[in-house]
């Protein structure tokens, strides 16, 4: 992974990068508060409450754009936090998608 050096020493990532954002004080100080939070992502174990589900992809949602995570890197991760049956459902659906 590209590492990228600030200008106040944070060492910044392809997440964020500062050919993407504006170089600025207040922007390096958003970054660092960003992400000295830890934020913990439930997993979804393929419950058949819909509630359950739509809470899950909401809190996946906001974590995403608190993180300012790219489109590409949300399915991946995503996927980590899949548990039980829908983590063997989901192999399956990259199983099939490969073949087609």
């Amino acid at each position: 992974m590209r590492v990228i050096i600030g200008i106040l020493g944070t060492k910044m990532n392809d997440y964020d990068t500062y050919e993407s954002r504006p170089r600025t004080v207040e922007t390096i100080e958003i970054w660092r508060m960003t992400h000295k939070v830890k934020i913990e992502t439930p997993a979804f174990d393929g419950a058949y409450d819909p509630q359950v589900f739509s809470d899950w992809i909401s809190y996946m949602n906001y974590y995403f754009e608190w993180y300012n995570m790219p489109e590409e890197h949300k399915v991946h991760f995503a996927r980590m936090k899949l548990h039980r049956s829908v983590k063997t459902f989901w192999t399956l659906v990259e199983r099939y998608l490969e073949t087609i």
